[in-house]
Formats: structure tokens, sequence, C-alpha cells
């Protein structure tokens, strides 16, 4: 962005400063601005990952490929359970319940 230095802040308000501001339009849409208030092209930036940051962003991709579930357990409950063998160990299952409450406290 370019700043005229020449031009008032404070006198948009004014017939004069709304005429300045319509002849600047004017001048940009017909391509007639100064060099002062044309835009230059931006220059290109560039980034450069560190060996870190590149590992990192192997790692995560590793993660991003491996699943959340043990299929493989998955499985062999299912089996349990279709062969009628898969037995709950209900006292298993309140000892850890009580615990999880406690650290709740």
């Amino acid at each position: 962005m370019v700043i005229d230095p020449g031009s008032n802040v404070n006198s948009h308000g004014t017939s004069a400063g709304k005429a300045r501001q319509q002849n600047a339009t004017k001048s940009d849409e017909q391509g007639l601005a100064s060099p002062s208030t044309k835009q230059q092209p931006a220059e290109s930036d560039s980034v450069s990952l560190s060996s870190a940051s590149l590992s990192i962003a192997k790692i995560e991709s590793k993660i991003a490929e491996t699943s959340d579930i043990d299929t493989a357990k998955v499985d062999r409950i299912k089996t349990s359970v279709d062969s009628g063998n898969y037995q709950i160990d209900s006292g298993a299952i309140a000892n850890t319940l009580l615990q999880e409450e406690q650290q709740l406290g």
C-alpha cells in the first residue's frame, strides 16, 4: 500500500476532498494513476523447512495412516461372541469403574 504524502486524510469530508477522491478513482479505473499510487507486483515469498520439521511431517503422515482400532483384537472378540465363548468379567469391570471414580474424586 502506498500513501500519497500530499493528500489530507481529513479532507474526505469536504467537497474538495470528495472531488479529489473521485478523480483518483477515475484515474485508477482508466489506468492513469500516477506511478506512486499504482501497486507494484508482489515479490514471491518462499519458505524452507528444517530437517526436524520435515521429520515431524513424515511422522505425522505415518500416524495418520495407522488405525486407532486394533482390528485383530476386534476379530478375536467377534469370533468369541459368535461362538458363545466370550465371557465378561463383571468384577474386573466394577473394579475399574471404582478406580476411575476415585481418581475423579
